[in-house]
């Protein structure tokens, strides 16, 4: 029996981390924890919440966790192991008291990475297609699961984040199919604009950070 963390993000007042929680026995082939759970705990670990729960072990797991901007809700990644549609993923919504669990995102765009964006209208994630021709792409959806909005339509595009004030999204491009190097860009939320900011070794998995207060 064992117990490992991962995927900790912290609330909008950095009073509060949601973080996965694996536990239970440890299983072969591949090694996973036999349960996860989603979980909001105070900075000190203690006022542990627990918010998700499968109804059988390794049925699913979570990943992938953004808070909303006004800390009520979270959005997160649901992966099946063995529930069905079986190996696909789909984007979540469940707020911060465990109750409202959504499902917003068609279990086919296989998405995750999401962000939740600064004025809380929208997520933004990236589709993890693994079918020939069918390259990861960005896409845009309101928090209820409507108006679902491609915004990359070549290459490969994917682990998108909203700038501060919402007007940019920073995310990692490669080159079609993944061939190549992978780099840094910014661009429009409507995906146009597109500036790089990386070259030379392979770059991925971008965040934007905020200004530190001014003395």
């Amino acid at each position: 029996m064992g117990f490992a963390t991962e995927f900790a993000s912290f609330s909008p007042d950095g009073q509060h981390l949601a973080v996965i929680i694996a536990f239970g026995p440890l299983l072969k082939n591949p090694d996973r924890a036999t349960r996860s759970a989603l979980y909001i705990t105070n900075l000190d670990g203690g006022g542990r919440r627990q918010l998700t729960l499968f109804k059988r072990p390794t049925e699913a797991e979570d990943h992938d966790i953004a808070w909303s901007p006004d800390g009520t809700r979270l959005v997160f990644t649901r992966a099946n192991t063995l529930a069905n549609p079986i190996n696909e993923q789909a984007l979540f919504t469940v707020g911060t008291h465990g109750r409202g669990l959504r499902r917003i995102t068609d279990w086919a765009l296989n998405a995750g990475a999401p962000d939740w964006s600064p004025d809380g209208k929208q997520i933004i994630f990236q589709s993890f297609f693994e079918v020939p021709g069918q390259a990861p792409q960005v896409y845009t959806v309101r928090p209820d699961g409507s108006h679902l909005h491609q915004v990359t339509h070549d290459a490969s595009n994917g682990w998108p984040d909203f700038s501060p004030d919402g007007r940019k999204i920073i995310f990692g491009r490669y080159p079609f199919s993944g061939l190549g190097a992978s780099h840094i860009f910014t661009m429009n939320t409507n995906g146009v604009q597109r500036h790089q900011i990386t070259s030379g070794f392979p770059d991925q998995q971008p965040a934007w950070g905020t200004s530190p207060p001014t003395p």
